[in-house]
């Protein structure tokens, strides 16, 4: 598998080339630590054995342990505590950085969703306002309320955000006592009030949601901006631009198939990507001019053609050819010895090869085909390198 550029059309920038990066010596045995895990990674041969239905479940599970993976269970099991393992031991990698942050920024804008979501669902089956959840435990000054054991499955408890803060910040600002409650990040306590504004007018939380993704998107960019990542702002925002550009097409395709109208899309689009919020007003619509827009994409290096997303298929592949745009950034880390940018890439590929053992866990769940499946995976880290004119320079 590699990435492949559409011979046809002519091409937007490149993102994550190789290139010379200031050195920084404070990484350098943190750069160490990394290139020893490493070695754990799953290679190729792995994640075929994983995905073969004639493997044990000991034999699958004494691969995981090789590679790293704690305790027993489902590959699901597996799965969610290697991810909230990463996460929590990433802090202690980006040094004077808030690289940890920024890779995990998004955890707090889901908690604010998911909050919202559950309680205005609660309100619903209580027939009570939002505002009067919780009304008889709060009535005592300085009483704080835990989250709710049926809220708890929804949180990501590794968000820079103790979820419990946000959740009595959300509480108490529901309630106008914003003097009272405890205090947030600035950034995102600004951006929590500006949900919460909207939520409290709006007809159903789907709008709320929409604000919430096009503010995360607000911080995000304004993080590559921040002096502690000065060393990291080019690469930092190439991913920006990425992320916008992936959920912007993606957006599009879906709402063209759904038949949604222009202006619901422009409140969908997200800000700080390649393609403008005014490029993809002026052409919605019009496929012509959407693909010539695709094309003027960076996003657009990995795919062979313009994509069609219609099948089930058709949105799997997107997924598949978005992340192979990771893999070049990955492959760029690699090779960096003292450079922020390592630890990065080692934190995503553990999310890339987390994404190869759910692909395993739903042949073996679903009984599908595993020859039919091979496609969907992601290189395996060993199988990344250096990337350049459609060619792995170095593995």
């Amino acid at each position: 598998m590699g990435l492949s550029g559409h011979k046809h059309k002519k091409k937007g920038p490149r993102l994550f080339e190789p290139k010379e990066l200031t050195q920084d010596m404070d990484f350098a045995s943190v750069v160490g630590r990394i290139r020893v895990a490493e070695e754990a990674f799953l290679g190729p041969e792995d994640i075929r054995f994983l995905s073969d239905k004639s493997g044990t479940y000991h034999e699958r599970l004494d691969i995981l342990h090789r590679a790293g993976y704690e305790g027993e269970g489902t590959f699901e099991d597996v799965i969610l505590r290697d991810r909230d393992r990463q996460d929590r031991v990433l802090s202690g990698l980006v040094g004077d950085t808030k690289l940890d942050l920024f890779l995990l920024l998004d955890l707090d804008y889901h908690n604010l969703k998911a909050i919202l979501r559950y309680q205005k669902l609660e309100a619903i089956r209580l027939n009570v306002d939002t505002a009067g959840l919780y009304e008889e435990e709060t009535s005592q000054e300085g009483k704080a309320i835990d989250l709710p054991k049926s809220l708890r499955p929804l949180i990501r408890f590794t968000s820079p955000t103790d979820p419990q803060v946000l959740f009595e910040f959300i509480l108490q600002n529901m309630r106008e006592r914003e003097n009272m409650g405890p205090e947030l990040r600035p950034v995102f306590q600004g951006h929590v009030c500006q949900v919460l504004n909207l939520a409290r007018v709006a007809a159903d939380l789907s709008q709320v949601d929409l604000l919430a993704d096009r503010l995360y998107f607000e911080e995000l960019w304004a993080l590559t901006e921040d002096k502690a990542n000065r060393h990291m702002k080019p690469i930092l925002q190439d991913y920006v631009m990425m992320l916008a550009d992936q959920a912007n097409f993606e957006s599009y395709f879906r709402l063209r198939k759904s038949n949604r109208s222009k202006a619901y899309f422009e409140k969908v689009v997200v800000p700080h990507g390649y393609i403008t919020w005014e490029d993809f007003s002026r052409a919605y619509g019009k496929e012509e001019e959407i693909e010539e827009l695709f094309y003027a994409s960076p996003i657009s290096e990995t795919f062979e053609s313009f994509p069609p997303y219609e099948t089930g298929r058709d949105i799997s592949n997107y997924g598949l050819n978005s992340d192979l745009l990771l893999c070049k950034l990955i492959g760029l880390g690699k090779h960096e010895n003292m450079h922020a940018v390592a630890v990065m890439s080692y934190w995503l590929a553990k999310k890339m090869e987390r994404k190869n053992l759910r692909i395993c866990h739903q042949i073996l769940s679903r009984n599908l085909d595993p020859e039919k499946m091979r496609g969907m995976f992601r290189p395996t880290y060993p199988e990344m390198g250096l990337w350049r004119d459609d060619t792995w320079l170095m593995k």
